[in-house]
């Protein structure tokens, strides 16, 4: 029997099928087993979550293209391989910034022990997206600084490399001699989740597990001043002032103003994406990249994206590739960086 490795944000699962061309059809009830979603009279639902009508349910099980179009899920598929990928739509992941709630995600830390990000529930916690592939990892060191000096006042720190590869990311954390939770997000798992566009990426939280300042471009060395033009002890006064007196600088409807919800376009490219790297680590790079070329023309502000897309392919993500992206964000009007008021 022919089997379909389907992967989805929770994971993967061989089940069976075929895939051909731009069709797939996996069995009905080992689809519905492997992603939570049911097929009833009313439709599809999962959870909360209810799709009127029938889409993609045939009498041969589940064609995956007309379920995803049905459901408005992105969906990336490889028949070299007899894989996809089916990822969360731009709505949902819409609907859970626009709740408000840190997304309770856990993730690994340099030994691959879990950590479930909600454990951290009763502090203020800042958590700082970076990655070795981004000049941002030398900021690794004041962050640590500033962890020590206000650790005091029921503060924590958080910082999550996305990173493909643990051993990418931690020379840079030993020379940082950190002593703060450092994880490492090899799938993009929180990327996705905050939609988080480029590094550095600093989001705050408070006590009760509320984003209180949401994807702030933040630098705490002047390194690269002259590629973001910030201020970067304007951004660790603002830190400081936070934790220590509790004002975010922001109102309510400023931190709701400032969420930035994925479009489908970006959920597709991480559909791309984490298919590419799933091919990837199976050593099918002529297929790996043609999905890493399809993230970066879906989304070609995703530079977290785009700049891990090439420290995977071996080449520089700080060297004229890199500077050729800057050049036709800019072009475009695209924003690079979207710092927060200070």
């Amino acid at each position: 029997m022919e089997m379909v490795t389907l992967l989805t944000p929770e994971g993967s699962t061989s089940i069976p099928g075929s895939m051909t061309g731009t069709t797939a059809v996996v069995d009905a009830d080992a689809f519905q087993e492997a992603t939570g979603w049911a097929h009833g009279p009313g439709g599809w639902r999962r959870g909360d979550t209810g799709v009127a009508g029938d889409g993609g349910m045939t009498d041969a099980g589940v064609d995956l293209v007309a379920f995803a179009g049905h459901a408005g899920l992105p969906l990336a598929m490889e028949p070299s391989e007899q894989v996809a990928y089916l990822g969360s739509s731009a709505a949902q992941r819409a609907a859970e910034l626009a709740g408000g709630l840190f997304p309770d995600v856990s993730l690994p830390d340099l030994d691959g022990k879990p950590h479930a990000l909600s454990s951290l529930v009763g502090s203020k916690v800042a958590v700082v997206c970076w990655g070795s592939w981004c000049g941002c990892r030398y900021d690794l060191k004041v962050w640590e600084q500033l962890y020590r000096e206000l650790q005091g006042h029921n503060f924590a720190l958080v910082s999550v490399a996305f990173d493909a590869y643990t051993e990418a990311a931690r020379p840079w954390l030993e020379i940082a001699d950190v002593t703060h939770l450092a994880l490492v997000d090899a799938g993009h798992a929180l990327a996705e989740r905050l939609n988080v566009l480029n590094v550095p990426s600093v989001v705050w939280i408070d006590e009760e597990g509320r984003i209180v300042r949401p994807n702030d471009n933040q630098f705490v060395t002047d390194l690269y001043t002259a590629n973001h033009s910030q201020d970067s002890e304007r951004g660790a006064a603002a830190l400081r002032r936070w934790v220590t007196t509790g004002e975010t600088g922001l109102t309510a409807e400023q931190v709701a103003a400032y969420r930035l919800p994925p479009t489908a376009e970006e959920q597709a490219a991480r559909a791309e994406f984490a298919l590419a790297w799933w091919l990837h680590e199976r050593r099918a790079q002529e297929a790996a990249d043609h999905h890493f070329e399809e993230a970066a023309e879906l989304a070609p502000e995703d530079l977290v994206i785009r700049r891990s897309t090439l420290a995977l392919q071996g080449i520089d993500p700080e060297g004229e590739k890199y500077f050729q992206m800057r050049l036709e964000l800019e072009d475009a009007d695209i924003p690079i960086y979207r710092p927060l008021p200070a």
